[in-house]
């Protein structure tokens, strides 16, 4: 595994460090995931939006199922 550093102001690391915490990360796993996500995201913000986020209206019902006796032989 590969160790980057890199320097960013005092307030900005501050907000990494207290971020990190909120999650129970270290800030090394916060970084590595916030890193990840923007260099090779698992799921597209096309597919977040349009497939994950895409369903409008009333959720799908599903109908009440028939009594076993007068379901069809298997």
């Amino acid at each position: 595994m590969q160790q980057l550093n890199f320097q960013v102001q005092d307030d900005i690391a501050q907000a990494i460090r207290e971020q990190a915490g909120q999650c129970g990360k270290t800030v090394s796993e916060f970084l590595a995931e916030l890193v990840a996500s923007k260099v090779h995201p698992v799921w597209t913000t096309h597919y977040q939006t349009r497939i994950l986020g895409g369903r409008r209206g009333e959720s799908p019902q599903r109908p009440e199922q028939m009594p076993a006796e007068q379901r069809d032989a298997w």
